[in-house]
């Protein structure tokens, strides 16, 4: 989903385009590398599976 924003960006309601300057992915479990990333100001999104895949979720 970032990368379609850096590439394609998406509008305001004023029509203004905006878009994704930088984008990075950090492995799941480098936990020091995220710790950094959002102790530099860095935004984190994340995502994560729903629907049926949630089924085996305990």
């Amino acid at each position: 989903m970032a990368l379609i924003l850096k590439e394609e960006g998406f509008k305001e309601e004023d029509g203004k385009l905006l878009k994704i300057s930088n984008v990075s992915t950090l492995p799941r479990y480098d936990f020091v590398g995220i710790t950094r990333a959002l102790a530099d100001g860095d935004p984190l999104f994340s995502a994560f599976n729903s629907g049926k895949r949630l089924k085996n979720l305990k």
